[in-house]
């Protein structure tokens, strides 16, 4: 840190560039699954109440 803690040295921002990086794939990876789990009990609650009106 330069310029008392406001302004980061140049190879700071490269290590905290990557760190943003895996953090974002991270979160992109989370969405997905919580997407997929979402709609696999959604079909499967849709699936359980079409059995139940049978």
């Amino acid at each position: 840190m330069e310029n008392r803690g406001t302004t980061v040295g140049d190879c700071m921002a490269d290590r905290l560039r990557d760190r943003l990086t895996e953090l974002e794939t991270q979160l992109a990876d989370l969405a997905a699954t919580r997407d997929a789990l979402a709609s696999l009990l959604t079909d499967s609650a849709r699936l359980a109440a079409l059995d139940s009106v049978a």
